[in-house]
């Protein structure tokens, strides 16, 4: 669950983020996140989709991107497509999945 520095830093820094719409509501599924943030990412989301957020399609190019990301490492195919998407277009990942911040490849916050 999201502490209150953690929560306040992801408000702070809401239009920055890069993350997987389905991971969130997958997040909120299981009470991983607080009804706050989970509030915050929608209004985000609606109030200008081409300022709030970046939708990238999981392309032929991203598919071949997923084979540098070893399944010995990373074994779960949703956190290599993530972890693949972040490798290739260069950006951190929010995750507490300690697999993911143990891979030299990419940075991880959180």
């Amino acid at each position: 669950m999201l502490d209150d520095e953690k929560l306040k830093f992801l408000e702070q820094k809401a239009n920055e983020i890069r993350i997987s719409i389905i991971e969130m509501l997958y997040l909120k599924e299981k009470n991983k996140i607080p009804r706050a943030f989970w509030e915050l990412f929608l209004r985000t989301l609606k109030s200008d989709p081409q300022e709030s957020c970046q939708i990238v399609d999981l392309t032929y190019d991203l598919a071949q991107s997923i084979d540098q990301v070893p399944r010995t490492v990373i074994p779960e195919m949703p956190d290599r497509i993530i972890a693949a998407t972040a490798l290739r277009l260069n950006i951190p990942m929010i995750t507490k999945d300690h697999r993911l911040h143990q891979w030299e490849r990419i940075v991880t916050i959180w």
